[in-house]
């Protein structure tokens, strides 16, 4: 990876149940939707943009990047990775879920240093923060990416699938918070004194 050869894919094709209904990405987190925070973060530092999405698609289209729905809609994370291969035309591709805010440009540029120092090349390079493993950001092949009958088989859970590649896992200093409801992007927006 001597240029930048990658493809941002922002997961968005949630069914928002615990957002009243609503997709998680669209939410608005001091006054941008939260997929623009990781739009603005991430998109400058990539070649090409792609968000996976099950509804909404025209409110996601106005972003100025494709959208790509489903061939099983609301199947999970293994399904939309499996859906959008045919449509990255980069050999690598950062994942990135739609529900974080606070991600940091800074992630991908510590995933890309880390593989130029591997000996033996990685699939996979895989985020890990203080507390664990974050199955839904990582840098792949887009050639390891998982075609549809993989994600709809018997290894449906995203790390079942990396389990049978090359991966290594990166620590990466930054904030990956669990948003599932109004009231964490509240709580994240303005914290509690302690």
């Amino acid at each position: 990876m001597n240029k930048p050869e990658i493809t941002l894919l922002i997961l968005c094709g949630g069914e928002g149940n615990r957002a009243g209904g609503r997709d998680k990405p669209l939410l608005y987190y001091k006054g941008r939707t939260i997929v623009e925070h990781i739009l603005a973060e991430l998109a400058p530092a990539v070649d090409q943009v792609l968000i996976s999405a099950n509804r909404n698609l025209e409110e996601y289209g106005e972003f100025g990047h494709p959208v790509q729905q489903d061939e099983k809609p609301f199947e999970g994370p293994l399904a939309a990775l499996a859906s959008c291969k045919a449509h990255i035309t980069t050999p690598w591709v950062l994942v990135c879920p739609g529900d974080n805010p606070l991600v940091q440009v800074s992630m991908l540029d510590t995933l890309r240093s880390e593989y130029k120092a591997c000996i033996a090349e990685p699939d996979i390079l895989l985020v890990r923060d203080r507390k664990r493993i974050q199955p839904l950001y990582f840098l792949g092949r887009t050639s390891c990416l998982p075609d549809m009958h993989q994600a709809l088989g018997s290894q449906r859970a995203i790390m079942r699938w990396m389990d049978t590649l090359r991966v290594r896992e990166v620590f990466i200093q930054g904030s990956f918070p669990n948003i599932n409801t109004r009231q964490d992007l509240e709580d994240l927006e303005s914290p509690a004194e302690t």
